[in-house]
């Protein structure tokens, strides 16, 4: 029920130093282009000058210390003080400098109801997966006011709650985790969205693959744009107007490495020559004959390794991916769920064909009794090898 007294919503940005990065120009930017019709509030350090505070932009001071590092950042957001600055308003919207907004649907996530919501984040975070919470991350974030005043009223007894085997209270290191802490607590009465509906308002993390479903699905917005998965988002911020740099640095690096990679293997599977069977005979070394492979990865690396399998003669007899959709493979190999009871009572072989995941389902399969090199093997090891045995044959023949 709307309280006709109040605003509907106020985006609120944090702000601590004079001048800004050039990803939070553009962020601010497209703040101001999409949701303009809406409040948008600084709030800043008691000190600090704003030459970037343009017209219609209001700013809320606080004390200087409340910026001095995230842990004093996470006790603001966690401070009541902070929310009854905006109780002319039903809904907040945290928006950080690193966040970027595709499209005015901030009304329909408020017309849903929900207490808070953020970006879903990975299933194997450490401070998350204690408490069984993905949703979400506070980088771009909306909290409404009175169910963020109500808990927060509370924070003593909900700290008291946390789990057993954090030696600090981490809420008061990231913010965030308390409010999703909250929603697992029946009694209070505050509620987050499930993941996908999480995901059609904000991605950080490359939860459920959502970077390979757009730009068919968009979510509302994205938070760490700059800096996780550079290479997915830049195209898609550039189809809204914007010039963005090449990356630079580790990041630009990371993704050259990849694409070397993609790029070698294709052409290992397209040659006929020596130099390419000397390295597909790793991939034959990797693979017991006794056994059935199963792929566990749907993505590029998953349709390259299932390429490496035919390439050998071994035809896999599923792919496993969390998000398997029953409609759906690769190369007609159904794509399913993971299932370890499966992989026990056929006596599968697994090959992990995701990089990115790779170390989580290792511990899976460790969990279960899986042994590297006899149970299942990972794609970073068979490129190695395949690329080592590529280069070798190389070198024998130039000498």
């Amino acid at each position: 029920m709307r309280h006709m007294d109040k605003k509907l919503a106020v985006v609120a940005i944090p702000v601590y130093k004079e001048s800004l990065e050039w990803w939070e120009k553009v962020s601010l930017v497209q703040v101001q282009r999409v949701l303009g019709q809406y409040d948008i509030c600084f709030f800043a350090p008691q000190s600090l000058h704003i030459p970037y505070a343009g017209k219609g932009i209001r700013v809320e001071r606080f004390d200087d210390a409340c910026f001095r590092d995230r842990d004093a950042y996470s006790r603001l957001m966690l401070s009541t003080d902070f929310y009854e600055r905006f109780s002319d308003y039903e809904y907040l919207l945290l928006y950080q400098l690193d966040a970027f907004v595709f499209s005015d649907r901030l009304a329909a996530f408020c017309a849903m109801g929900y207490d808070y919501i953020g970006a879903p984040v990975k299933r194997y975070d450490a401070n998350w997966k204690d408490f069984g919470c993905f949703v979400g991350n506070g980088g771009l974030s909306l909290r409404k006011i009175s169910s963020t005043l109500r808990v927060l009223q509370q924070k003593e007894r909900i700290f008291a709650m946390r789990p057993k085997n954090w030696k600090e209270n981490r809420f008061l290191i990231w913010e965030d985790l308390f409010f999703a802490f909250c929603s697992t607590i029946p009694s209070l009465d505050f509620h987050v969205p499930n993941v996908r509906t999480a995901l059609t308002f904000s991605v950080s993390e490359d939860v459920g693959h959502m970077h390979q479903k757009m730009p068919e699905e968009m979510p509302f917005g994205c938070h760490a744009w700059e800096r996780l998965d550079y290479w997915s988002w830049k195209p898609l911020i550039e189809r809204c107007g914007y010039r963005l740099p090449e990356p630079q640095g580790a990041s630009a690096v990371h993704w050259r490495r990849r694409i070397v990679e993609q790029y070698v293997l294709r052409r290992i599977l397209r040659e006929k020559g020596r130099h390419s069977t000397a390295a597909l005979q790793a991939m034959k070394d990797f693979l017991p004959e006794e056994r059935s492979i199963v792929l566990w990865g749907g993505g590029t690396y998953g349709k390259l390794a299932l390429s490496l399998c035919r390439a050998v003669g071994r035809e896999p007899v599923a792919c496993f991916d969390k998000k398997a959709d029953a409609r759906r493979g690769i190369g007609q190999v159904p794509m399913v769920l993971p299932d370890m009871d499966r992989i026990r009572r056929e006596h599968l072989f697994v090959f992990i064909t995701t990089l990115k995941y790779e170390d989580e389902i290792q511990m899976d399969l460790s969990k279960h009794g899986c042994r590297e090199g006899e149970d299942y093997i990972c794609m970073s090891d068979v490129m190695h090898e395949i690329f080592r045995r590529y280069a070798k044959s190389f070198r024998e023949r130039m000498v």
